[in-house]
């Protein structure tokens, strides 16, 4: 079957946790070596990824992806090339406190975390348990415990994490979180229980469109695949949606097709098929 009838592909999108990484969080040998042949043969291969660009670029790298990478859930994109950023839409510090303030009121308990380009700071009790700053070094470049992440506040944050230790795999909490913020953010989640909150109107589908226009690459040339509630934005976005296996019932309704799971590669088995469907690279505006 092929990854798509719309035409010539240009560009793969992908998540990575829970799409193209593996369960354990690594690149696979075969997932590096699809990445390198699929932009061998002038297809572009993009991470679209809720994670900072600290650790987003650290996997890039290793997969050989390229030349972007799309972070924190759309608030940031990075140019993989240069190792510098290109495009932010922070979330103001004082739209910040805003957010903690009302789901505070709404849904009392709730934990917080703030995260900026490289830094990390989580409220004891967010991650159980609480995070090793050393070994925290694969997500941020720093990682500080906090009483109050509103203490922290000052400066603008790429996004806010929030989660409810008596709620720790309720998909509801995403709902309660979003009606507390109200227009004030943009409000996503990355699994049961975890809810992810950026300036309003960010989404992936905002920086990866911002992005392929850079390339001047359109949606009918890009291929997306996800598995979470945070993918669904870029997956109604591109031409070609696609989700893994183990992918949320959500995502797996509006995909033109599924994938292999990411414990099985599915992701390299469509860069591998790409790569052979794919025409002979040239030089083009853009590219």
């Amino acid at each position: 079957m092929a990854p798509t009838d719309r035409g010539p592909v240009r560009l793969v999108a992908t998540d990575l946790d829970g799409t193209f990484l593996s369960p354990q969080g690594t690149v696979t040998p075969r997932a590096a070596a699809a990445v390198r042949r699929a932009r061998s043969a002038g297809v572009e291969v993009v991470p679209v990824t809720a994670r900072s660009p600290w650790s987003a670029a650290r996997l890039a790298s290793e997969a050989g992806m390229g030349p972007f990478a799309v972070c924190g859930n759309g608030a940031v994109t990075w140019d993989l090339d240069t190792g510098r950023m290109v495009d932010h839409v922070p979330l103001p510090a004082e739209v910040a406190a805003r957010v903690v303030a009302a789901v505070r009121a709404a849904l009392p308990g709730t934990l917080f975390a703030t995260e900026t380009i490289d830094v990390l700071v989580a409220e004891h009790g967010l991650f159980h348990p609480d995070p090793d700053p050393d070994a925290w070094r694969v997500w941020s470049r720093s990682t500080t415990l906090a009483t109050d992440v509103l203490q922290h506040l000052v400066l603008p944050v790429t996004k806010l994490i929030c989660r409810h230790p008596d709620r720790p795999e309720d998909d509801r909490f995403l709902q309660d979180v979003t009606a507390a913020c109200r227009s004030l953010a943009s409000v996503t989640s990355t699994g049961s229980g975890w809810v992810e909150i950026g300036a309003a109107g960010v989404t992936k589908a905002m920086a990866l469109e911002r992005a392929c226009q850079r390339l001047g690459i359109g949606p009918s040339e890009v291929v997306c695949v996800g598995d979470s509630l945070n993918d669904l934005p870029m997956l109604a976005w591109a031409g070609t949606p696609l989700a893994v296996a183990n992918a949320r019932p959500e995502v797996l309704q509006v995909a033109s097709r599924v994938l292999a799971s990411n414990q099985m590669d599915g992701v390299a088995e469509l860069l591998e098929e790409i790569s052979e469907m794919a025409p002979l690279p040239s030089a083009s505006p853009g590219r």
